[in-house]
């Protein structure tokens, strides 16, 4: 039986539960859970409504659901939960299944437009976040290319402006940083790279492009397992694959090269280009957008709990530099994903600004919140 058998690395299949909503309304996300899963896992579309359905509208609502599933192929299972909040239907969807058969990954989009919506809409998507976290689940969250007109004002560009003069005048040693900057910054690659698509889909088939991984964080190789997917699936194996890691020392280069080319040889997992990158300062342009954003809640006047809410700036100094990395290397690849740091405290809103600032224009970003648990063994 299920429930008898126990986890380990070497029998670890991916059990994807995807808060799809209704599956064609969120079709991206069902099908990049259908890559990963397919021939390897599980997949379980979940549709959870706040208002309480009949008998007859649920019904409905799964012949719908189940329909365009076996139209499009997509081998997955698909449950409505009804009169509960989205938060807690997901905390007692944690709790369910048997052993290997209980979730052990949550795919949920990028919340566009949190940045207008009431606090305790925000709160319920951190919620998520972290009941997940605490239940040992990881979270991929993906977010797709979108014109946001939020956060893109004349107002806004203005203010942009003024802070990097703010910083200019500040750091007494700015023009050092930006040219060890610049130094980094021009370097090539024996690989190439193509522009991202207009329209992405993650069922395209593609015949060239590049798929890049940012493994900054041991999410337990969760990463290096989607990626080898991808590079196995038929749509995305004509696309070069590239592993970027980052140190904090020079010298250290070369060496964390090494360790990272062996460590993918004992894993089995192939890239077409493996480098390690050196995490310099952040730059002043990242940290004015994010001062600009930050400061921008106290104009909309969206919550007097925020009006006290602080944040570490060497923190968020610490971690904005993969911004700079990012739109150095990977402005023209066809989808990035990025292992986020597992963390033992709670997730709060200003996470969802780090985000933003993280990955916003850039391509298609897979943004994985690994548990740590281990899915790749380098034994036989």
């Amino acid at each position: 039986m299920a429930d008898t058998i126990q986890q380990h690395v070497k029998n670890y299949v991916p059990n994807i539960m995807v808060l799809s909503g209704e599956p064609e309304s969120r079709k991206e996300l069902v099908y990049f859970a259908h890559i990963i899963t397919k021939n390897n896992g599980l997949q379980t579309c979940i549709n959870i409504i706040k208002n309480q359905l009949i008998h007859k509208q649920k019904k409905e609502l799964l012949e719908k659901g189940v329909n365009w599933l076996n139209q499009t192929g997509i081998r997955s299972l698909y449950n409505i939960l009804d009169n509960i909040d989205l938060d807690i239907g997901v905390h007692i969807i944690n709790s369910c299944g048997h052993g290997i058969l209980k979730p052990n990954i949550i795919v949920i989009g990028y919340k566009h437009d949190w940045f207008n919506c009431k606090d305790d809409d925000i709160q319920t998507y951190l919620n998520i976040l972290n009941s997940s976290n605490m239940d040992g689940i990881a979270t991929i969250i993906v977010r797709l290319p979108k014109i946001d007109t939020t956060i893109e004002s004349e107002d806004n560009k203005v203010a942009i402006t003024k802070q990097i003069r703010f910083y200019e005048d500040e750091k007494v040693n700015s023009k050092a940083l930006i040219n060890k900057e610049e130094k980094y910054q021009a370097k090539e690659f024996d690989c190439s790279v193509k522009m991202h698509d207009t329209e992405f889909s993650f069922i395209t088939k593609r015949n060239n492009g590049t798929v890049d991984v940012w493994w900054l964080y041991d999410d337990g190789g969760l990463a290096l397992i989607i990626a080898h997917i991808f590079k196995s699936c038929d749509i995305w194996k004509k696309c070069k694959f590239r592993i970027f890691g980052v140190t904090d020392q020079l010298k250290n280069i070369d060496v964390e090269k090494n360790k990272l080319k062996q460590l993918l040889s004992m894993y089995r997992i192939q890239f077409d280009f493996i480098d390690v990158l050196l995490a310099k300062p952040t730059s002043l342009k990242t940290m004015a957008n994010f001062k600009t954003l930050w400061n921008q809640q106290f104009i909309n006047q969206k919550s007097q709990q925020q009006d006290n809410e602080k944040y570490n700036e060497q923190s968020v100094i610490d971690t904005l530099y993969v911004k700079d990395l990012l739109e150095t290397y990977s402005m023209e690849s066809n989808l990035i994903i990025i292992s986020s740091s597992k963390t033992s405290e709670k997730l709060d809103q200003i996470h969802m600004y780090w985000m933003e600032v993280i990955t916003k224009e850039l391509p298609p970003c897979i943004v994985i919140h690994g548990n740590t648990i281990q899915t790749v063994t380098a034994s036989a």
